[in-house]
């Protein structure tokens, strides 16, 4: 009986360990220092656009800059993409509805949408400064994800049985909730105003809803850039879903907020330092989203800090480089691009064996080929899958795999190389690496990258004269 009392305990202690872990690995990590990282100066910008996946992440992410910039005589536009109407606790905290209705949860919609127009006006920013896009709440990621020709038909939300927005007070009231509207909306919000700095959810963001209004903001930003901008813009992205970021245990209004412990990648964070009526004025229009402090107050005044916090991301431009085809070939030049990542999937199997596993993902240009890969921790196997999926800003999503990829120059890198006619007119493209077996086991976040079509041409080579796997 004891032994089995020691094993237990043994048992016991082990899960708490790797509890801990898990949970320390996801909180801001007080060794590294607020100074270090970039601090972000917003005299040198004046058109500021937010987007937000639900009513309150614009307050959560970015209330500070957007009242700093508004106080300066800038230019504020925020976007919220669906009116949050997908909550099962809120009829009942808003309308007292223990049972909720389709209709329940739309009248939710519409108390949100005040929400945050009241939230807005303390920061005095007004609602011309204000479009709802009308989306499903917790159906942004299944938009996402289809393959917009392919599958054309809208996705109904799960919450309010409609395929287009209920709400009358919505951007575009006749778009169906299909990738192509979104995308379309997105982009035309941005090409409208026209900013200088756009904010967004960080790709890495746990919550769904968010990862995907990261990737749509992202492929129309770098399509929009790639056409129409000739001033530089800057896009930075804000956390809000992480674990257990950002909250800690007792106060902390007013302390410094850090980046979680696996994401520092100090050279790519900003900070933007709040004044204390800023932190004032952030604190107030944090109350007045009710129907979600009445449930998680903590939670979102875990927000009220010292500083914002915002994670640059920067689209990878391919030029054409000019290499030697043999040296190619013989595999003697190294990756022109490469990042190492922390993979937003996570799956019990690629801990165990590190041929699963990814741990960066690279990209290249060699004059007419265009390759996107990714690196995993131990040497590819066959018993896996390995696969490159691409989305166009046509909606069309690709996907290689296996016999289609290509091991670049080491056994433990595998890419979809292709000739930059296969692109016809896409300059710009997210693309995402995968582990399968069954079941996914590994997958990083999209990511962005454009391809620069000034760039001169100088090498005839081609996908065969590359090995395939």
């Amino acid at each position: 009986m004891k032994k089995l009392l020691r094993i237990f305990c043994v048992i016991v202690f082990g899960s708490g360990i790797f509890l801990f872990a898990s949970f320390y690995k996801t909180q801001a990590d007080n060794g590294i220092q607020l100074h270090s990282i970039n601090k972000l100066n917003l005299t040198e910008y004046q058109r500021l656009l937010v987007f937000a996946p639900h009513p309150d992440d614009e307050i959560l992410g970015a209330g500070a800059i957007l009242s700093a910039m508004h106080a300066m005589g800038g230019e504020v536009r925020v976007v919220v993409v669906t009116n949050g109407d997908g909550q099962w606790f809120s009829p009942a905290v808003v309308s007292g509805d223990p049972l909720p209705s389709s209709e329940s949860f739309i009248k939710v919609g519409l108390h949100r949408q005040i929400e945050s127009v009241q939230s807005l006006k303390q920061l005095g920013i007004s609602l011309k400064n204000l479009d709802f896009l009308g989306y499903p709440d917790g159906g942004l990621s299944d938009i996402w994800e289809n393959d917009w020709q392919v599958n054309p038909y809208p996705v109904v939300g799960r919450y309010t049985g409609k395929t287009t927005s209920p709400y009358p007070d919505t951007y575009s009231l006749d778009h169906e909730y299909s990738g192509s509207y979104l995308y379309q909306d997105i982009y035309d919000q941005i090409s409208d105003f026209k900013p200088d700095i756009i904010v967004f959810p960080h790709p890495l963001d746990q919550h769904k809803d968010h990862q995907a209004v990261s990737n749509f903001v992202q492929l129309a930003a770098g399509n929009w850039m790639n056409s129409d901008v000739s001033q530089p813009v800057l896009l930075l992205s804000y956390l809000t879903h992480y674990g257990s970021y950002p909250q800690s245990i007792g106060q902390v209004t007013g302390t410094s907020l850090l980046p979680p412990l696996s994401m520092q990648h100090k050279d790519s964070w900003f900070y933007f330092e709040l004044e204390p009526e800023q932190m004032a004025a952030k604190s107030a229009a944090i109350r007045e989203f009710y129907s979600q402090t009445k449930v998680m107050r903590a939670y979102l005044n875990s927000f009220v800090r010292a500083n914002e916090l915002f994670y640059q991301i920067e689209p990878f431009t391919l030029s054409s480089l000019y290499f030697d085809k043999e040296a190619v070939i013989e595999g003697e030049l190294s990756w022109a691009n490469s990042q190492q990542l922390k993979s937003v999937y996570q799956h019990s199997q690629n801990r165990l064996d590190p041929s699963s596993h990814i741990i960066a993902w690279h990209v290249m240009r060699i004059g007419d080929l265009v390759c996107v890969g990714a690196e995993t921790a131990g040497k590819l196997q066959q018993k896996y899958s390995y696969r490159i999926s691409i989305k166009a800003t046509s909606g069309e999503v690709f996907t290689f795999e296996d016999e289609s990829l290509i091991p670049i120059f080491d056994d433990n890198r595998f890419a979809a190389c292709l000739q930059r006619d296969w692109f016809m007119q896409e300059n710009v493209f997210l693309f995402r690496p995968e582990v399968w077996n069954k079941d996914k086991l590994d997958q990083t976040s999209w990511h962005l990258v454009i391809i620069d079509e000034d760039a001169d041409a100088n090498t005839d080579m081609d996908v065969s004269d590359l090995s395939v796997y």
